[in-house]
């Protein structure tokens, strides 16, 4: 007797038969740029051409690197807020504790007083 396959099977087998796998590189920077061709056009030596290849990658370095620094002054600028915010918040809750703690003595002691408890 033949098996008889649900629709969930046909469409798992089919999709498994359509499936593909795509490698997609992307080139991007230094290495996009084809200097073989601006090579040809300017007529430049290889050393000249190698020298434009590492004057790109130069440039994307300290690309980066200005990145990085704006980066790291930004995340100094937050930490140097978030350190200021949790201090005055640690300010207020000393400040706020011990104005409680006095509110309780003062409020302790005038309820003694009135119970006799105390003179």
């Amino acid at each position: 007797m033949p098996k008889k396959h649900g629709p969930a099977d046909v469409s798992s087998e089919a999709a498994s038969k359509l499936s593909r796998v795509i490698d997609l590189d992307v080139d991007i920077g230094a290495d996009a740029v084809d200097y073989n061709a601006i090579a040809n056009q300017e007529s430049l030596s290889g050393l000249e051409t190698e020298m434009r290849k590492l004057e790109g990658i130069v440039k994307e370095v300290l690309d980066e690197l200005g990145y990085l620094k704006t980066r790291e002054e930004r995340f100094s600028k937050t930490n140097t807020s978030t350190n200021q915010r949790v201090q005055n918040f640690a300010w207020f809750t000393i400040f706020s504790l011990a104005g409680l703690g006095v509110w309780q003595i003062f409020h302790l002691r005038a309820f003694f007083k009135r119970k006799y408890l105390i003179d």
